[in-house]
């Protein structure tokens, strides 16, 4: 008798917390779904054409531009637009999570203008390139890399910097580290790492708990996309960064918090830094676009 009164809280338990690990896991395997499998977004959406300004091509800001495409490292297809300028020096802009190429389409004619060539590219599974998984920055850091070949080998260009923005800011990150040849670095609003962004996600947007869910969906969406556990660790990366780097972000950014930059800025001090007042996700422009042109041209300009 005393035996199976035993017994039976034991059991409850110990389907108790079999379900909740089940339910866990199934929620762990829906978001390490949603983040290799992000939305395809348009530019003229109201929130979208809100933020980038500009849709269509450079051709609607007056620039004569060409259309080229390239391969990444693994074999994906990555397509974008070249917009000369009278200089030997490039600027490759990387847009984040939920874009395109077009992120770029409001720096473009202060650019070009100032002498600078620009790559605009789509990374994988956005705009036109392959839709291949989305890694969070990890595999499209490779694109990047490839994107610089492409402007060193194609277009001849003698210096090339980076322009990332939001995830793709990660991802510059991670190919300025590996590649010595790049010389410049603007990183718009990265994350520093990828679990702590998740938890906060999780946290403000369910009200679920960092643990188990946060470290299982990052094992599965690891295990599931191909890159190291620790591939993601943006703050590591940038504490050995040994050129120029110019970090932005804004203040009051509802998607990555503002925190995020102070824990990059802890591993290492930027050559320059704006904590644009109020600004809010990739919007430097947006607040004020004289300040976030005159800004990083002059820095591009100095270094490149």
């Amino acid at each position: 008798m005393q035996k199976n009164s035993i017994r039976s809280p034991l059991k409850l338990l110990a389907l108790g917390s079999t379900a909740v690990l089940c339910i866990c896991l199934v929620v762990a395997l829906i978001f390490a779904h949603l983040l290799a499998h992000p939305a395809q977004f348009d530019c003229n959406s109201p929130s979208e054409k809100a933020l980038y300004h500009y849709c269509g091509d450079p051709s609607a800001l007056g620039l004569a531009f060409e259309e080229v495409a390239f391969a990444s490292a693994d074999g994906t297809g990555l397509k974008g637009w070249w917009i000369p300028a009278a200089s030997s020096a490039a600027v490759v802009f990387v847009h984040g999570r939920h874009a395109g190429r077009w992120a770029a389409l409001r720096y473009m004619r202060a650019y070009q203008s100032s002498g600078l060539n620009i790559l605009a590219f789509d990374l994988r599974r956005h705009g036109q390139s392959d839709r291949t998984l989305s890694s969070m920055g990890y595999h499209e850091s490779f694109d990047v890399e490839a994107a610089f070949r492409f402007t060193r080998d194609q277009k001849k260009m003698k210096s090339v910097g980076l322009y990332g923005f939001s995830m793709g800011a990660v991802a510059s990150v991670l190919a300025f580290e590996r590649q010595p040849q790049l010389r410049v670095l603007v990183a718009e609003a990265p994350y520093a790492r990828l679990e702590d962004l998740l938890a906060e996600v999780a946290w403000r947007d369910y009200f679920l708990p960092r643990y188990p869910l946060v470290p299982l969906t990052a094992a599965i969406f690891a295990l599931g996309t191909g890159i190291p556990r620790d591939g993601l660790d943006t703050v590591s990366a940038f504490a050995h960064l040994n050129r120029p780097v110019f970090l932005i972000h804004g203040m009051e950014d509802p998607v990555i918090p503002v925190d995020h930059a102070r824990r990059l800025l802890e591993a290492r001090k930027p050559e320059q830094v704006w904590i644009v007042p109020g600004g809010r996700h990739v919007d430097s422009w947006n607040r004020d676009s004289e300040a976030a042109e005159k800004q990083t041209i002059a820095f591009f300009k100095q270094f490149l």
